[in-house]
């Protein structure tokens, strides 16, 4: 009989999730479409790529739909060709979302792209910091830098969706946005145009859903982002607000896993 002790079988490592990247926009060149499938192919996990043949930013809300149907992963990034978005961010949103609070076992619902390209004056960093510190030292806010500058029309909107919606990020009209795809029968798409980025994190976070923010497109250029017209923003917003949709009453069991978010929805 052998004194040698036995050395235990590595624990194996669970399976990558699969990913589906739905990429929204009227044209799509065969350097985008390598690029973004070479990114895939490196995440050596299941996954599938579809292109949305849709207006930008009028269209959005409709193409995702039908994405959405399509779809056979349980991570879904959204992505619109309206501004220069990258595969290179996509590695650093699939490690965030596998991340599982130690304390209460919840893994990340879904991850805001925050378009970081902006470099934040030097006034406003001053003037941020002054404000992040009272914050964070009389009410303990926890507030931190933004990683990127939108212009002040842009910071409007933030503070508007924040007043209605209690959204946190710095960015919540970013084009580029990771969700698992449990979380989605609970937030059905009602928006027709680019508000629809606004409709995904204002219903996550009302039933609850536990969110990041991560910067991307950092060398996107100095060019403030794309803002649409107030006029397709206010209908889907009016929309929103007076007859929001979450979903059937029941869905169909979860497991445990997965978010099944069992928040009173009016129904």
């Amino acid at each position: 009989m052998s004194d040698t002790p036995e050395i235990p079988a590595p624990a194996e490592r669970p399976p990558l999730e699969g990913l589906t990247v739905l990429i929204a926009g009227p044209a799509w060149s065969d350097e985008q479409q390598s690029a973004w499938q070479e990114m895939l192919n490196a995440t050596a996990r299941p996954h599938e790529l579809i292109w949305l043949d849709a207006p930008l930013p009028s269209g959005l809300g409709d193409a995702f739909r039908s994405g959405i149907e399509r779809a056979q992963h349980p991570l879904i990034l959204f992505v619109s060709l309206d501004y220069p978005y990258t595969p290179t961010d996509v590695p650093a949103m699939l490690e965030r979302i596998a991340f599982t609070d130690p304390e209460s076992g919840r893994a990340l619902d879904l991850i805001n792209g925050c378009r970081a390209a902006r470099p934040v004056p030097l006034l406003n960093r001053w003037l941020g910091k002054a404000w992040r510190g009272m914050g964070n030292l009389l009410l303990d806010l926890g507030m931190t830098a933004p990683p990127g500058h939108l212009d002040a029309r842009h910071r409007r909107y933030r503070f508007l969706y924040h007043m209605l919606f209690g959204l946190r990020v710095v960015d919540p009209m970013s084009g580029m946005k990771l969700f698992r795809r449990a979380l989605l029968p609970r937030i059905p798409l009602q928006s027709q145009g680019s508000f629809v980025w606004v409709e995904m994190l204002a219903k996550a976070n009302f039933l609850g859903a536990f969110m990041d923010e991560l910067p991307i497109a950092t060398e996107a250029g100095q060019t403030n982002p794309p803002l649409p017209a107030w006029g397709p923003i206010r209908a889907d917003l009016m929309n929103l607000l007076g007859k929001p949709d979450f979903g059937p009453p029941f869905l169909p069991a979860s497991p445990p896993s997965e978010v099944a978010l069992h928040a009173d929805t009016g129904h």
